[in-house]
């Protein structure tokens, strides 16, 4: 029912977040969507944001993928049903309300191939002993990546976690700010660890997004 109410007028469901505040689910022509106070989450401008990212991608190079911050899923949709990726997947999200919503809500669950750890994306990363093919970076509190995911160590473990001819996507930030803090850690994989990088800023008038592979 509320599916159908939602193609007359949107349906918005307030959930509160320990990690970000309060979170609106609302339902609108029949399609979810996860928002922040002041930015998208989950199934809306964000998926069709990593989309053109994932353009990039051959996936028949790919055997295993990260996700580093999972939010409600979108990107996992994106991948088994867009791209029809269907190997391997470990996704990462620290914010166990939202890990509810993505079951609850999108259906996001584990099971055939995908893994869902509830941890902190930075901790992950410190310890991670696996390699992947595919790591795709998402990781913010409303509208801003903590600073700790710029830093050159966090770079240092995205390198230490991949395969050779790896792929990566990072989506680092709105407008200015996140051109500004994408140079540093673009300038960082391609002149300290010798990746290939392109950063593009501005992605649909908002985004900055760099996409790095390990050559």
């Amino acid at each position: 029912m509320k599916k159908w109410i939602s193609y007359i007028f949107p349906i918005t469901r307030k959930v509160q977040s320990e990690f970000s505040g309060e979170l609106e689910l609302t339902t609108f022509n029949g399609k979810k969507v996860l928002d922040s106070a002041n930015a998208n989450y989950s199934f809306g401008t964000l998926q069709k944001l990593l989309e053109k990212g994932l353009r990039q991608v051959n996936f028949e190079e790919v055997n295993q993928a990260l996700v580093l911050g999972m939010g409600a899923g979108s990107v996992i949709d994106s991948l088994r049903n867009k791209f029809r990726y269907k190997k391997s997947i470990d996704a990462v999200e620290w914010d166990k309300e939202i890990v509810k919503i993505a079951a609850e809500e999108f259906e996001i669950v584990e099971g055939k191939g995908l893994k869902i750890f509830l941890e902190d994306a930075f901790v992950f990363i410190q310890n991670c002993n696996k390699k992947y093919d595919l790591i795709i970076v998402d990781l913010f509190i409303d509208c801003k990546v903590p600073e700790q995911f710029y830093s050159d160590i966090f770079c240092e473990n995205l390198a230490k976690s991949s395969n050779r001819n790896a792929k990566l996507l990072f989506n680092l930030g709105l407008n200015s700010d996140g051109y500004e803090q994408g140079k540093k850690v673009a300038h960082y994989f391609s002149e300290k660890l010798h990746w290939k990088c392109t950063v593009k800023n501005r992605v649909n008038g908002t985004n900055t997004l760099m996409y790095a592979t390990n050559v």
